[in-house]
Parts: C-alpha cells; structure tokens; sequence
C-alpha cells in the first residue's frame, strides 16, 4: 500500500458534482415510488421506460459520487496540513461511516430499501482504501464484481425475491444482504465507490477531463448494452444447456438483479456520462442548474424526506402498496422534485446545510 500523489493546486467546490447528486436523488425517488406504488405496472409505457432507465442507474451515480467526495475531502484535508490532514480526513470519513451505519439500520423498519447502512460499510472502507494509487483502486472494484461472479457461479442460489423479502434481522441475512443478496451489497456494489475515488482525484474543473467524462461514459454503457445482447444471444445458440440456463443468461443482463459484470459497466458508464454533463452545465446561467445542486447538496435530508413524508402522505390519502399505476407514480414522482427543489432552494438561500447535513457533520466533524 503506497501513497497516492495529491495535487497542489486549490480544489474549489465543484457544483457540478452537487447537479450529478441533484439528478441521482431525482431518479432514485422514481425508482422508490414504483416500486412501492406500481410494482409491475406497465401504463403509460412513457413512464415505465423512464422508471427503467433510473433503476439501479441513479443509486450507483449515488454511490461513485460518495466516493469521489471522499477523494477530493482527502485532497483538500492534505492541502489544509500536509502533515496530519489526510489521518484526519479519514478519521472523519470512519466517524460518518459509523453513524451512518447506525442510523441505516434505524431507518431500515421505515424503509426496507434503505441505502444508508450500505454507505456506512463504503465510507469505512473508503476512509481504508484511501491511500491506495488509483490503478489498485480499479483493480479493488473489478475483485468486488469477480467476488460476485464467484459467489454466484459457486456458492449461493441468487434469488431476486431475498432481495424484496430478506430474512433481514437474522445472523444469515445480515451476511447475505450486506456482501450479496441485498438492494446494494459490498459485492459488487464496492464497485462503484471504488471508481469514484478514481473519479476524485481527476482534474475535474478542466473542460478536457468533463468532456472525456462524458464520451468515455458513454462507450462503456453502449459497448455494455450491446455486449450484453450478443453475448446472451451466442450462449441461447450453444451446445451446452448449461450455459442457456436462465441463472447465466441473468447474470449477463445490464438489470441491476443481480447486478451482474455487464450491468455494472453500464452503470459506470452512465454516472460517468452524467458527472461529465453536469460538470459543464455549471457554464449555463445559475438558474438552470442551481435547484439540482442545491437538492444534491441536501440529498441526505431529501433521501430521507421523500420516504417519511413522500410516501407517508401517498399512504395517508388513500395509497395501498403495490395497487397504484403509473401514472399516479409520475404525479407523486414530479410533486416530490419540485417540493424538494422550492425546500432546498429556500433552505440554503440562508443556511449553509441541510438539516440532517448539519447533524451529520456536527457529530462526526
């Protein structure tokens, strides 16, 4: 394990990083509502297609951004004192970890989809990693996506109904749902995390790097999506039924269950290609991109606003799980963003952080 070289020059606050979060809290409300409200709805088709392309897309963007934050925290921290900073950053990291991981399994009897225990495991591992050169860091995030490759091949049956029904308070499920067979498990969602660090340490203020940002990402989702097609198209046309089997043929799917080899490329494709887009939208006038990055500055509050009140409010009128349609998701989907815009907004016109931001950083610094 080596230090990696940090750069010298002042790393201002990247607004476009705050968009990208921005546009992942908006998709991952759609993917949350559909689930709840219309799981296996299909009309209008508009919205199914939309939902589809957030799913497992907007959560990844979440987690590779966490990682990137946590890069540009240590390079920022090493700047402020050479000697102790990036020991303290990571102290830092470690301490949110823990009240994260805390504070996910507080929430998990709201929200069975909760997010935040899974971040407390990727910013302990994180604030570990942090030393590591960028090269052991892809090389961390392609062993996570062969470890599930492996567990899946060898050891486990994957069964996409313990992701929606996890025998969650057991000694078992605590280790399936944290490392394999949960909504977003180390592997191989360590991942993602892993590559944002990579991201991080990117001179992102330059036009060249948003733009390689953007045509990279790219290349990856498409050479994803149609490798995905080809390769599952010559195993259906092979001499060995075993391969044409539905557990392989799910493997190397670009769908987020299971989250297969092919699926992640594609999401790291597609964050890429985000993050590269939301970087130059902060050239735009301040107006058409300041309410995304005012939500992505507050997208802890948000996450956990939208389900207490988001959902709390969709059941108090009437809403039973499951039952709804489409289109009542779309309503539900757009009165939450623009909520969350018009708080946002107003909140940080005159604070300098979210509510539960401002608790976050409090206790842990």
């Amino acid at each position: 394990m080596t230090t990696a070289p940090l750069r010298s020059a002042s790393l201002p606050r990247l607004d476009g990083l705050d968009v990208a979060r921005g546009l992942a809290f908006v998709g991952m409300v759609l993917v949350n509502y559909g689930v709840v409200m219309a799981m296996g709805g299909r009309d209008p088709a508009w919205v199914k297609a939309l939902r589809d392309a957030f799913t497992g897309r907007a959560a990844a963007l979440f987690v590779l951004l966490a990682g990137a934050g946590l890069s540009l925290m240590v390079s920022r921290a090493a700047q402020r004192d050479p000697a102790r900073g990036i020991a303290g950053a990571r102290r830092i990291y470690a301490q949110r970890a823990l009240a994260l991981l805390i504070g996910g399994y507080a929430f998990y009897p709201f929200w069975e989809g909760d997010i935040l225990h899974y971040y407390g495991v990727y910013l302990a591992l994180g604030a570990l990693l942090a030393p590591l050169r960028s090269r052991w860091l892809l090389c961390v995030a392609a062993l996570c996506v062969g470890a599930f490759v492996a567990i899946y091949h060898w050891w486990i049956p994957y069964r996409v109904v313990d992701v929606f029904m996890p025998k969650f308070w057991t000694w078992d499920g605590q280790i399936r749902n944290l490392f394999y067979n949960g909504w977003h498990p180390l592997f191989p969602w360590f991942a993602f995390f892993s590559t944002g660090m990579v991201v991080g340490r990117l001179s992102l203020g330059r036009v060249s790097v948003q733009a390689s940002l953007l045509i990279v990402g790219l290349i990856l989702a498409v050479c994803a999506g149609y490798g995905s097609e080809s390769v599952i198209e010559q195993l259906q046309d092979s001499d060995l039924p075993r391969y044409r089997s539905k557990p392989w043929t799910q493997l190397l799917t670009t769908s987020c269950l299971p989250p297969g080899p092919l699926y992640v490329l594609a999401a790291v494709g597609s964050s890429l290609a985000v993050i590269g887009v939301s970087l130059m939208s902060t050239r735009l006038p301040r107006a058409v991109w300041t309410p995304l990055a005012r939500v992505g500055r507050m997208a802890l509050t948000l996450y956990v606003a939208h389900v207490v009140l988001g959902l709390g409010l969709w059941e108090l009128s009437g809403g039973k799980e499951g039952r709804g349609d489409l289109q009542e998701v779309f309503w539900w989907w757009l009165a939450t963003v623009a909520a969350s815009m018009v708080f946002a907004t107003l909140w940080l016109h005159r604070l300098r952080r979210g509510p539960l931001e401002y608790v976050l950083r409090k206790i842990c610094g």
